[in-house]
């Protein structure tokens, strides 16, 4: 026989030998498996008597117990082993315990799921798997009415779950949109709203799509439906930043991503290089000198936010600041009601998420950007800044294969004089992103040289001369 698969997320159904599992004896007989299965470790009987016939006689319940063991025994005798030398009994159960044999392949996917969402650092393709075993809310279909008590399990374990495939959604939500394919991002959107209708973050980032799709119109319709529901169910208004997103979209500041203007203060545009959440950045040409250049656009939304103006000069001036071989220059900048303006170097070997996609580099070549890196960041702290996001997208490339630092947009000063800086907000990329990033603690230099570490994954030991990197980021 094959291995046995439990699924619990959405409608409740047992698989073996691909083959759905018949009907169960009885409804008690299916709970004690899909408990066990939850639960493999081993249990006393006087524990599963109180969960599935509480306020019965302990010598009726001892008597339900047993029967609904015969029961499922005769539904599910034997599983194949996860070694896959034979079957061994589903149940193992002693005069005082009773679990799920330890030894036997029982795939549960609620467990798979949850390993999946406490993963520190998941890749975009775990949470994307993450995402497809989330069918819907644990025991969809499944209840217990005379058992309060294996309701309250199930209804604790089931918000739990909800809140992972929230959390999980949310940040596919927020790849694809920054990937600019609207597509995905608008089906992770609503798969949240599949979940909480009334979750914030989704309509606004549902919003935020279906603008930058350049479907306005669909984007303030679904924000007077939210905000109909919010009034209705709730007696509240949407919060400030869908508010203040609502009210770039209607100013027309929030354009569709096909909209590109013909120049930037001088600066004549040739073609959109990428677009993400933040900002978008064109390749552009500086007729008075000749040369070609990159410009960030910040977001209007962002670049009109009262403490983002204050800062914003600052900031830029030290980044600007920061003359080093391996940082990409900053040439010029400016901030203007609507948006906010990045001149930057710009480099046409692309960058190294691109660059490490056929495979891995000789062990020469990755030690000497791992040098640029380091050098580059060790420049940038001693004036106080801390990067956040370093990654194989924010290093860049020229013809020659040196390689460049980019993106100090979202870097912040570091706090002198012992001030404690906010940091209240998950920031970095969850690939790369160090420990304490991820927790919501403040980063520090060794926050990026944890993040530049990852980038450099030990060779095999078939191959010991090469070196291979990440291509994720």
């Amino acid at each position: 026989m094959a291995g046995l698969s439990v699924l619990v997320l959405g409608p409740v159904s047992a698989w073996q030998e691909g083959q759905q599992v018949g009907s169960f004896r009885t409804r008690l007989a299916q709970a004690l498996l899909i408990y066990l299965a939850c639960r493999p470790e081993r249990h006393r009987r006087e524990h599963i008597m109180a969960l599935l016939w509480p306020g019965l006689p302990q010598a009726s319940a001892q008597q339900n117990l047993r029967q609904n063991l015969y029961f499922l025994r005769q539904t599910i005798p034997t599983v194949a082993a996860v070694d896959g030398n034979g079957e061994l009994p589903l149940l193992l159960a002693t005069r005082d315990t009773i679990q799920l044999h330890p030894n036997a392949a029982i795939a549960v996917d609620a467990t798979r799921f949850a390993q999946l969402i406490d993963l520190l650092r998941p890749s975009q393709e775990q949470l994307r798997e993450a995402a497809a075993l989330y069918r819907g809310d644990f025991l969809a279909d499944f209840y217990l009415p005379d058992s309060n008590p294996f309701e309250e399990w199930a209804a604790a374990r089931r918000e739990a779950l909800r809140r992972g495939a929230l959390v999980t959604l949310e940040r596919l939500t927020a790849l694809a949109l920054t990937e600019n394919d609207h597509q995905a991002a608008e089906a992770y959107a609503r798969q949240q709203l599949a979940i909480d209708a009334l979750h914030e973050t989704a309509n606004r980032q549902l919003i935020e799509i279906l603008a930058r799709a350049g479907r306005r119109s669909a984007a303030l319709h679904h924000y007077d439906d939210y905000r109909h529901l919010l009034q209705t169910d709730l007696g509240i208004r949407p919060g400030s930043e869908t508010l203040r997103l609502v009210e770039h979209i209607r100013s027309g500041e929030l354009e569709a991503v096909d909209a590109r203007p013909e120049s930037i203060r001088g600066y004549e545009i040739i073609e959109e290089l990428g677009r993400g959440s933040f900002n978008t950045v064109f390749r552009a040409a500086q007729p008075s000198v000749q040369r070609e250049v990159a410009i960030k656009v910040i977001a209007a939304r962002y670049a009109d936010d009262a403490d983002f103006i204050r800062r914003f000069e600052i900031e830029a001036q030290t980044i600007a600041g920061l003359e080093h071989a391996h940082i990409v220059p900053l040439y010029d900048f400016w901030r203007e009601p609507g948006g906010a303006f990045l001149v930057m170097r710009y480099l046409r070997g692309g960058n190294l998420k691109t660059a490490v996609a056929n495979g891995g580099w000789p062990l020469d070549r990755v030690a000497q950007l791992v040098d640029q890196m380091a050098a580059a960041l060790h420049m940038a702290h001693r004036h106080g800044i801390v990067h956040r996001d370093v990654k194989p997208a924010n290093i860049l490339l020229d013809t020659d294969g040196n390689a460049y630092l980019s993106d100090f947009g979202i870097a912040q000063l570091l706090q002198r004089h012992g001030e404690e800086r906010r940091s209240d907000a998950f920031e970095g990329t969850p690939d790369y992103v160090a420990p304490e990033q991820a927790r919501g603690k403040a980063a520090s230099p060794l926050s990026d040289q944890y993040s530049l570490c990852l980038l450099y994954t030990s060779p095999s030991p078939r191959d010991r001369t090469r070196s291979r990197m990440p291509s994720s980021a």
